[in-house]
């Protein structure tokens, strides 16, 4: 069985500040932070830790010597009624951690590291509870401080301003209606970092639609306007795309539902990789029809009838 006064070295008359002096030179000497990965200084420390816990505090110093707990700080079984707590058959309080009769260990500590073991406790005691087999409880061992949560909200963006950039009106958590910049060429799911009531908030991007252009998954659409006859007779038109201006080729007799494939001209996707992007033509007529298109029209309606609705 463990002796306390043996683990110190002291004798059993030993004074406070001799046993303070002892546990100071056996802390210092078998500390885990200046012997990282050494068991055997481990255990003599979690040793001499328990150790100073008894003798330091009055209480529990005289509950050892008369034998009533052991050199753990454990209750020695006394039968029902018998015991130092009081009614408690287990002694109501030999627990490791408890009162130090004025003594702070964490004082003593920092006096070995220099003031300095506040900032490494989690690193040098934190977390060895049970070493030695023992359960022992570091006494020492401060919490690790809590990183805040992360607040997140999304903000819709219509895909033209996501291409060009601009400004979106947004709601933030505290109920404050603000206009955030949203850079050009943001990407589906990237996040925007502002501050509110100095608190930091991260807007996920959610692209839709705007502009004339559709979004589906990583797929843009783009409604082009043409005239009857571009549809009709054909045309080169230019075109802006997410990479630039692109001149692209409308067929003879193009209809709406011939739709253009641009390969990797739509929204990004990732940094390096961008989604397709389709040119759907939209024939446009004008606002206002001469006599002369009406008369064609009708000798077209006359003489070669059709029904697109027809098709599948």
């Amino acid at each position: 069985m463990s002796d306390p006064y043996a683990i110190l070295g002291v004798a059993k008359n030993a004074s406070d500040a001799e046993i303070k002096s002892a546990y100071r030179k056996l802390a210092k000497k078998h500390h885990p932070d200046v012997n990282k990965g050494n068991a055997a200084s481990e255990k003599k420390f979690s040793q001499a830790s328990t150790a100073y816990d008894i003798l330091s505090d009055k209480t529990k110093r005289s509950q050892y010597d008369r034998g009533e707990i052991d050199g753990e700080g454990k209750q020695k079984f006394a039968g029902f009624g018998g015991g130092a707590g009081g009614g408690n058959p287990f002694g109501g309080g030999a627990r490791a951690g408890g009162g130090f009769s004025g003594i702070n260990p964490d004082d003593i500590l920092n006096e070995i590291f220099g003031g300095s073991r506040g900032a490494r406790g989690g690193a040098g005691m934190g977390g060895r509870t049970g070493t030695a087999g023992r359960g022992y409880s570091d006494p020492f061992q401060r919490a690790e401080p809590q990183a805040p949560a992360k607040t997140e909200i999304s903000a819709d963006v219509p895909v033209n301003v996501a291409l060009d950039g601009g400004r979106v009106a947004i709601e933030l958590p505290s109920g404050k209606a603000v206009r955030i910049s949203v850079p050009k060429g943001v990407t589906q799911g990237q996040q925007i970092r502002v501050i509110d009531n100095d608190k930091p908030i991260y807007i996920t991007v959610n692209i839709v639609s705007g502009g004339g252009y559709r979004v589906e998954g990583s797929k843009l659409y783009y409604d082009l306007p043409i005239t009857l006859y571009e549809a009709v007779l054909g045309a080169t038109v230019t075109l802006e795309t997410p990479t630039g201006q692109l001149s692209i080729k409308i067929q003879e007799g193009t209809t709406g539902d011939k739709t253009l494939r641009l390969r990797e001209k739509g929204l990004l996707i990732s940094k390096d990789k961008r989604g397709d992007m389709f040119v759907v033509p939209k024939i446009i007529l004008p606002d206002n029809a001469s006599k002369d298109l009406k008369t064609l029209m009708e000798f077209w309606q006359q003489n070669n009838p059709y029904e697109p609705r027809l098709r599948t």
